[in-house]
């Protein structure tokens, strides 16, 4: 596991690591999650709109159920 640092992100989402099956972004500005999450939907080829393999979560439901954010890393 690895953790990027705020200045860090985008030059990795611009040459995202093919054996990194997990990407977990997030943040207090939820345009700028939103941005980079299309940049990296777009260096993969992931679908966004695909249920499968894109989760969203507001802070909130992370806070009622704490062991939600790795049952979804785990699914």
């Amino acid at each position: 596991m690895a953790q990027k640092k705020g200045y860090e992100v985008d030059s990795w989402l611009a040459r995202p690591d093919p054996r990194i099956s997990i990407v977990l972004l997030y943040g207090p500005d939820r345009g700028l999650v939103a941005e980079r999450a299309k940049a990296f939907a777009g260096k993969t080829g992931l679908p966004l709109d695909d249920p499968f393999s894109v989760v969203r979560l507001d802070g909130s439901e992370v806070d009622r159920d704490e062991g939600r954010l790795l049952d979804e890393a785990r699914t």
